[in-house]
Formats: structure tokens, C-alpha cells, sequence
């Protein structure tokens, strides 16, 4: 038997659009509700703003990709004035803004990649749980602008998800999304050595996350799956001459 009908071939990875997920969020699960469909902030992302905090004297803040504002309303409620960007969330942003007494919120309709959030400037910029949801040039474009819209001696944080893995939970079957960039952990700490060599980086580090999606049932655009990660995670401080 000829060594090609011995060999088997592998089934080619299942991509599907990422557009297929973004699109049930802005209309599924952006809603009017008194919770973040996307749950409490993460552990590291409260270390950064006890962090924030020692500073004492900064006070502004730009949320890059805020979706419903799991990260803006936390800030808000610690009195910084919070600006977030997204192309989707708003409603359900100010909704719980509006619940709160928040006044030190705003919201701005944008795509990262394309709108000028540059052309403003904060004493701290945060890009949590998003750059992964973008290819490597785009990831480029909205590091820079984030950098650029940073105040001497601000503070940033920036994280991306690196070793996605995810498979279905019924068949075992791995997929990716299509487009989306998918770095090693050494891809990721090069791109953050690079971008932030000329200020002082104040923590880099890395975490392993898996878990089930989605976490409840609901009208969902796939099937369920499992999903296995790390992060990347980066805090720098603008310490370059003006």
C-alpha cells in the first residue's frame, strides 16, 4: 500500500467569523441590566488600580474596547473620571452609570482601530481583554494610539490573550476565529518589550485561564465550548522627555 493511503489526513480547523459573536453581543447581550455580562473585573485588573490609586494625583481615565463597562464602572465608583471607547455598550453602559449616580462617566461610539482617541490625553489608559479580538497590525495601531494618548508620567495597562485553545464541548473539535491574532507568550512579551523600551516598565507578567462558554445558557451563536488561555500583562509609566 502506497505510503499516501496510509497516511491519514487531518481534518482542517474550523474557522468561524468573529463578526458571527460580535454581533450577537451588541444584540444579546448588551442590554439594560444592573450586572457586566462579562462579570466582576479580573483579579490583576483590581491589583492595577490599588496601584492607580498610590499614584494619589491622577485622575482620568481611558478604557479602550469598554464593552458594557465592567472596568469603567469600577473606576467610576473610585471617583475617576472615566472615558470609555467601543463600537457597542452604551446604552448598557450609561444605564448602570445611571443607577449608580455616576456623573464621571462618558462614552464614546468608535472603532479602536479607526477613531482619533489620540487626539485627548489621560493620566491613565487601560486595554483589557482586547487586544486578542484584533490582528497583529491592528494591534500595532491601537498600541501606539494608547501610548500617544497617555500623560507624562501616567500609568497604562495592556493584556493579550496568547495559546488560545478552544474546542467544542460535545464534539471535541477544536475552531478558531477567523482573522484574530493567536501569540505565543514570547510573541506577546517581545511586542511589549518593543513598544514600551523607552518607559519605565513598572510589571510584566503572565497567567493561565480555562473555563466553559458561555457561562449561561442563552441564545447562543455556537455551540458551547471550552476555552484554554494565557495573559500576557503589561504596566508601564510614560517616563519619556516631552
Amino acid at each position: 500500500m502506497r505510503a499516501i493511503e496510509q497516511t491519514k489526513k487531518s481534518k482542517p480547523m474550523q474557522e468561524i467569523p468573529y463578526s458571527k459573536i460580535r454581533q450577537w453581543f451588541q444584540e444579546d447581550r448588551y442590554q439594560e441590566q444592573s450586572e457586566s455580562a462579562y462579570g466582576d473585573p479580573q483579579e490583576q485588573l483590581l491589583k492595577f488600580y490599588n496601584m492607580l490609586e498610590s499614584c494619589g494625583d491622577l485622575t482620568t481615565v481611558l478604557d479602550l474596547g469598554c464593552g458594557d463597562g465592567r472596568n469603567t464602572i469600577a473606576l467610576a465608583r473610585r471617583g475617576y473620571h472615566v472615558t470609555g471607547i467601543d463600537v457597542a455598550g452604551e446604552q448598557a453602559l450609561l444605564y448602570r452609570a445611571r443607577q449608580e449616580s455616576l456623573e464621571n462617566v462618558r462614552f464614546i461610539t468608535g472603532d479602536l482601530t479607526l477613531y482619533p482617541f489620540d487626539k485627548e490625553s489621560y493620566d491613565c489608559v487601560l486595554c483589557a481583554c482586547v487586544l486578542h479580538l484584533l490582528s497583529a497590525e491592528q494591534i500595532e495601531v491601537v498600541a501606539c494610539k494608547a501610548k500617544k494618548a497617555l500623560r507624562q508620567g501616567g500609568l497604562i495597562y495592556l493584556d493579550v490573550l496568547t495559546n488560545i485553545k478552544r474546542t467544542f464541548r460535545d464534539s471535541g473539535e477544536e475552531f478558531t476565529y477567523t482573522g484574530l491574532v493567536n501569540w505565543s507568550d514570547r510573541q506577546a512579551q517581545d511586542f511589549f518589550t518593543r513598544l514600551f523600551s523607552n518607559w519605565s516598565v513598572l510589571d510584566m507578567f503572565s497567567f493561565h485561564e480555562e473555563g466553559d462558554w458561555p457561562v449561561q445558557p442563552g441564545n447562543d451563536p455556537i455551540p458551547p465550548y471550552h476555552y484554554s488561555e494565557d495573559y500576557v500583562c503589561v504596566i508601564a509609566q510614560n517616563t519619556a522627555d516631552e
